[in-house]
């Protein structure tokens, strides 16, 4: 994957992404999964780091479907779980979980395998538009900058307290680390952002990306993309 054209490798995750919003045959849900855990092997990206990240993304996805599997529940039912078998409500927590699988795993898939700076030259080859590219590069900046300058208060707190605090310290505390926190990283972005226009007089997003080449890797990507779609598309109707 680390190899393949951006261009295409964002072109095709991106529709896969889109095939698992738009079926509702859980096969096709399991087989991009499949996929995507399969090429992360292929590229030694390590499987364990992609399925973390995703359980972040699957995790609330699932508690915010559990409540109509709930709710399907007939407590007049003699079946000891009492839930009624194939319920509306269980079947749509599982295909709406694997969905949010399925769809984390290739957008995880592509950022690990992608440097961002890729991704937005990508984004301006297809005719994204300038300030939706500007504000991209913005927060992924400054998203950087914040955890950062976080991780720096933190670490200087915890190097000035030795002993355990009371709630009501914990709190004092925490409200003046936010405080501090809020101060630095307005000071810190203006920073940031003087430096960016000295190097380039410029507030528009600047990228290079060479010419298009297809090679064996990008058809064989394409290929099996392509069987996806069309698989998800026979088997939907």
């Amino acid at each position: 994957m680390q190899n393949l054209d951006a261009r295409v490798k964002l072109l095709g995750l991106a529709a896969l992404i889109t095939l698992t919003i738009f079926t509702q045959n859980p096969i096709v849900q399991l087989s991009i999964l499949l996929i995507c855990y399969t090429l992360s092997y292929l590229s030694k990206i390590s499987v364990s780091r992609i399925a973390s990240r995703s359980l972040t993304i699957i995790t609330p996805a699932f508690i915010i479907a559990l409540p109509r599997a709930i709710m399907s529940l007939n407590t007049f039912s003699a079946n000891a779980s009492s839930f009624q078998p194939f319920s509306e409500g269980l079947s749509y927590l599982l295909l709406f979980t694997l969905r949010i699988a399925a769809a984390s795993t290739a957008l995880i898939l592509l950022i690990s395998s992608t440097g961002f700076s890729k991704i937005l030259s990508s984004l301006k080859w297809f005719k994204a538009p300038r300030m939706l590219l500007w504000v991209m590069a913005m927060t992924h900046r400054y998203l950087l900058l914040l955890t950062t300058e976080l991780h720096r208060l933190a670490l200087a707190r915890e190097s000035r307290v030795h002993k355990d605090l009371k709630i009501r310290g914990v709190w004092r505390e925490g409200g003046r680390m936010l405080a501090t926190f809020l101060v630095k990283s307005i000071e810190r972005g203006e920073r940031v952002q003087m430096a960016t226009l000295s190097r380039n007089g410029e507030t528009y997003l600047k990228t290079y990306y060479p010419n298009l080449k297809l090679g064996a890797e990008e058809w064989i990507f394409a290929l099996l993309v392509v069987t996806l779609i069309i698989f998800g598309v026979v088997t939907s109707i």
